[in-house]
């Protein structure tokens, strides 16, 4: 169903596309091939009702509101303005229908239903890896952008608006500064480096002229602009990182929106949903080779990562061979505490020793002494009785 509907879609831009370049005036379609010159609004009404009627049941099976379908998904509304545009070249090509008729108006509608419906072929292409990435990654950007592109906006208005005010004071036909939307459109193409020095002196006031175009070139040329660059740069790393999941998130949609269109009796065919059978296979083997590029975040993520494990491995061997040095160094500390421990236990003993010595040589000495005394009192004894 996604190849029929891809292939039916590509044929109703086609045919679109041929009825544009070949009908700009009702002579067209006066010649004699004037029933062949009908037959690609023929084919592009015929698959402009088909693709209705897919967006209508897909709408009311998605049982979802208005604003939530819209909102939900780019590519619902992509689908509702490519198919709103091409019904309004062909009515309003009716409403101007005459013998005259230059399809005016009906161009205007082709002029923006041709870029839309391009456009829109993309969301076939998110079906495929290759292509289905790119898509992403432009959807990304211009979703990471758009504040940026408000504030540029604001920005490129207050200045075009401060030119128009100068060049309305002078001639006005400088930079097409004619009008108040020629001038917002001045604005842009000096954005984009668009100018000549010369037509300011044309302005009212050529110093104040020459002031704000400095000022303009500097803030927007060169600070805002390279800062899109910048952003978009930023946005691109941190798409391609998710490169994979969200080309599978978007296939994942595409099935969704199939299968939401199918009926009961298509959803029991094993043609569309056959048998299947999970396989674990290894997060490496998943998305390719590992070393393949994948942007530059992705790539420096990986380098800091080796070098993140690099320098743990090293630390963790430094912090092991501190950790055998200290506790060989603490072994020895201790072994020597120990030792000195040991010679201060055998001092002690020996003062010890010394002590019980001293006490002994001491008790000896009194016991000679007592022994003097007792003896010089014998003999004074002895004295006084012979007296």
């Amino acid at each position: 169903m996604f190849l029929k509907d891809m292939a039916l879609d590509v044929v109703m831009v086609v045919a679109y596309t041929v009825d544009a370049l070949a009908h700009s005036h009702v002579s067209d379609f006066n010649s004699a091939r004037s029933i062949l010159s009908l037959l690609p609004a023929a084919i592009t009404a015929a698959l402009w009702f088909f693709f209705v009627c897919h967006e209508v049941a897909q709408f009311f099976k998605s049982k979802n509101g208005i604003v939530e379908y819209f909102t939900g998904s780019i590519w619902n509304a992509m689908d509702f303005l490519s198919l709103s545009l091409i019904l309004a070249t062909f009515a309003i090509r009716a409403v101007e229908w005459g013998p005259d008729a230059t399809f005016k108006a009906s161009s205007v509608a082709l002029a923006f239903g041709l870029p839309v419906a391009y456009m829109n072929l993309l969301k076939y292409m998110q079906g495929f890896r290759v292509s289905g990435e790119l898509v992403s990654m432009i959807i990304g950007i211009i979703r990471g952008t758009v504040a940026f592109t408000a504030i540029l906006a604001v920005i490129v208005v207050g200045f075009a608006l401060g030119f128009y005010v100068l060049f309305r004071q002078g001639s006005g036909d400088a930079f097409g500064q004619t009008s108040v939307g020629m001038a917002m459109l001045s604005g842009y193409t000096l954005m984009l480096g668009d100018f000549d020095v010369e037509n300011y002196t044309e302005t009212g006031n050529f110093l104040a002229a020459v002031a704000l175009f400095v000022v303009f070139m500097f803030l927007v040329n060169i600070v805002m602009l390279n800062l899109l660059i910048a952003i978009m740069g930023d946005i691109f790393d941190q798409v391609q990182e998710s490169a994979l999941a969200q080309f599978l998130y978007s296939k994942s949609s595409l099935i969704l929106e199939f299968e939401a269109t199918m009926s009961e009796e298509d959803k029991r065919n094993e043609n569309y949903f056959p048998p299947w059978l999970q396989v674990l296979m290894p997060t490496a083997s998943v998305g390719g080779a590992d070393d393949s590029w994948a942007g530059k975040m992705r790539d420096l993520k990986r380098e800091i990562t080796k070098a993140n494990e690099n320098t743990k491995v090293q630390l963790e061997a430094a912090q092991k061979a501190a950790q055998k040095e200290t506790q060989a160094q603490l072994e020895a500390m201790q072994k020597e505490a120990q030792a000195a421990q040991k010679e201060a236990q055998a001092a002690q003993k020996e003062t010890q020793a010394a002590q019980k010595e001293a006490q002994a040589a001491q008790k000896e000495t009194q016991a000679q002494l007592e022994a003097v005394q007792a003896l010089m009192l014998r003999i004074l004894g002895e004295k006084k009785s012979e007296k």
